[in-house]
């Protein structure tokens, strides 16, 4: 079974691609008393992190010049994966909504514009495959996320990227990630940064490259991959443990 889980952004737009076995399938199942229950919650969420394999990590800057080029850098974008796509059973993208605080509501419109965007390329290339929105809430809550702030979800979101590749042994994610948090606080210019890019990860084929010169040549950030992952593992709670 493969998962896709997309977390919606114009300079960040991130996706994540997992195979998960029958064999694992089945291993999640038998977690379901156990999570019933709440029995060591901290173990039963290693044991569901455990299952699948990295397929795809990629983040996107889809900024244009306006609305129009910004919908063809998403669709090209999408176009590039195609392949990858094509063998997905589910297809998980996070919903943008109004959201109501004190004083009034806050809305995204461009955020939701583009989700919308991004679930009709999805069902006009796939209409038989299982596309859905899925909501912020259900993700976090699935997940047992503490914290209801955005900023501090975002960081939550940053600790189990990392915390997620290193349960997996995910070498390759491993060392991308140790990189980055040496790298975080240098400014080296432009000339040294590439020669950095093509010393530490000279195999363009892998993730870790896009992914790297994301970091070290434009300067982004990469905490929403970490929604991206979330929303895959709410998924697969929700299809097989919370039953």
């Amino acid at each position: 079974m493969r998962f896709c889980g997309i977390d919606i952004g114009t300079k960040n737009f991130a996706c994540y691609v997992e195979d998960v076995s029958d064999t694992e399938i089945a291993a999640l199942k038998s977690l379901s008393d156990a999570w019933k229950v709440c029995a060591d919650f901290d173990d039963t969420m290693k044991k569901i992190f455990a299952t699948g394999a990295r397929v795809k990590l990629r983040l996107e800057d889809l900024t244009g010049s306006d609305d129009i080029e910004l919908r063809k850098n998403l669709f090209a974008f999408l176009a590039s994966l195609l392949d990858v796509f094509s063998d997905c059973d589910v297809i998980r993208i996070e919903q943008q909504f109004i959201h109501h605080i004190e004083t009034g509501f806050a809305m995204n419109l461009d955020m939701i514009k583009l989700a919308e965007c991004t679930i009709s390329w999805f069902l006009i290339h796939f209409p038989n495959k299982d596309v859905k929105f899925m909501q912020a809430k259900q993700k976090t809550e699935l997940l047992k996320c503490p914290f209801r702030a955005k900023a501090e979800r975002k960081k939550w979101a940053s600790k189990l990227l990392v915390d997620y590749f290193e349960l997996k042994h995910d070498e390759e994610m491993i060392r991308l990630f140790n990189e980055i948090k040496q790298q975080k606080n240098k400014r080296p210019n432009e000339a040294v940064r590439l020669k950095m890019l093509n010393d530490k990860f000279p195999n363009q084929m892998l993730c870790s490259y896009p992914l790297f010169k994301k970091f070290i040549l434009d300067k982004q950030k990469l905490d929403d991959l970490g929604d991206a992952v979330a929303i895959v593992n709410a998924e697969k709670i929700n299809r097989y443990v919370k039953m």
